[in-house]
């Protein structure tokens, strides 16, 4: 017996259309397959935000407050740790001996490979403190 598969119809930038087309083709997969294969990934993330956004829907507007003023406390605690960790996890010299050599190859532990990501921001978060049940 076949399943029934509800059906939906988004709208696209073409740069994000382009992109998914390759990966699609690359892999053999329907467009519509790879978004579904996306989507099965955070299903488990997207399930427990559900249920943690009703909950917060069911809050007074003093709690909602409450909660959004502990989120961004939270993240500004979080972003911190993340920005003293950006330098990796080794001892850095201090600013004054960046530039002196004993004549051993030295390591320069300041360039980056690659850059910091941004921190994910959920818009369910910034509506709480605004009267909105963050859904």
């Amino acid at each position: 017996m076949a399943t029934q598969k509800h059906r939906i119809t988004i709208s696209l930038p073409d740069d994000i259309s382009e992109t998914l087309k390759g990966l699609a083709a690359i892999q053999g997969l329907t467009m519509s397959g790879l978004v579904v294969d996306y989507l099965w990934l955070i299903q488990p993330t997207n399930e427990a935000l559900l249920d943690q956004l009703r909950a917060v829907s069911n809050m007074s507007q003093e709690a909602r407050l409450n909660l959004a003023n502990r989120l961004r406390n939270a993240e500004r605690k979080v972003s911190k740790i993340l920005g003293e960790l950006e330098g990796g996890f080794m001892p850095q010299p201090p600013h004054s001996n960046t530039g002196v050599t004993s004549g051993k190859t030295s390591v320069n532990r300041n360039s980056k490979s690659g850059s910091k990501p941004e921190p994910a921001r959920l818009s369910a978060v910034s509506t709480l403190g605004k009267g909105g049940t963050g859904v």
